[in-house]
């Protein structure tokens, strides 16, 4: 289960990489399913985002549109590779 706790550790490589602050996640219902619904604030602004239990990382647009962002799950990892 997604907590706020496991939101900030999976997300914190990504956010210290474009230097967004983690300011609050918040479990939410959208449509019968539990989605953690994430804010943070950066040098461009505040961001709006979401993730439910298969860790799909959503951000929202300017047009309000839910656009995914797979980056995440790799940034932070790039030392470890590079050791292997």
């Amino acid at each position: 289960m997604l907590t706020e706790e496991s939101i900030k550790i999976m997300l914190d490589g990504f956010f210290r990489k474009y230097e967004i602050i983690f300011e609050y996640a918040i479990p939410i219902n959208e449509g019968g399913k539990r989605v953690m619904l994430i804010s943070g604030i950066g040098a461009k602004g505040r961001f709006e985002m979401k993730m439910g239990e298969d860790c799909v990382l959503w951000c929202k647009t300017l047009k309000g549109e839910w656009r995914s962002i797979d980056e995440y799950r790799f940034v932070g990892n790039e030392e470890s590779e590079e050791e292997q």
